[in-house]
């Protein structure tokens, strides 16, 4: 069934992690022509930007191999208690007081511009759930193929819709 399908994807998608990843650029460093380039999967360094393009097209790949899976893409991010001063000023929130959001945020932002590079490979959107949660430790985004009509509120993480 579809569970089974969507076990033998998300093997699929975890063994090809371990040698691929994403990379964005830091939303602190220095060199950034916008806030917007720490959330784009179009890094700075060609070589990264390579990749990312080579690892979202596996992704994709691997998710279009399944048509009856849908896949979350949840993005989190690092610890920290303070968020970026050029991420808080683009909101106009403070670094420190909304760290949580700010965060957030980020994490939403790059899950999405995954999202939005598997559809641009092919992957339907109605098969993505975008996901994320701040301060985990990790600033990464993960691909998680899971049973059609797995919503986001199943997985304990916030949606998609952050407030500011």
């Amino acid at each position: 069934g579809a569970s089974t399908r969507a076990g033998a994807a998300l093997s699929r998608v975890r063994d090809f992690l371990e040698r691929n990843d994403v990379f964005f650029n830091g939303a602190g460093q220095p060199e950034l022509p916008t806030i917007e380039q720490a959330w784009s999967v179009c890094h700075l360094d060609p070589a990264k930007r390579e990749i990312n393009r080579h690892t979202l097209r596996g992704i994709a790949a691997i998710l279009l191999d399944y048509p009856d899976v849908w896949c979350r893409v949840h993005g989190t991010t690092g610890e920290a208690s303070s968020a970026p001063a050029a991420l808080a000023r683009h909101f106009g929130l403070d670094p420190i007081e909304h760290v949580v959001p700010l965060m957030e945020h980020l994490a939403r932002s790059r899950a999405e511009a995954c999202k939005d590079a598997l559809v641009e490979a092919g992957v339907p959107e109605q098969r993505l759930v975008v996901t994320f949660k701040a301060l985990q430790g990790a600033m990464k985004v993960d691909f998680i193929p899971v049973p059609p009509g797995t919503d986001a509120g199943s997985f304990g993480v916030l949606p998609a819709e952050c407030e500011f």
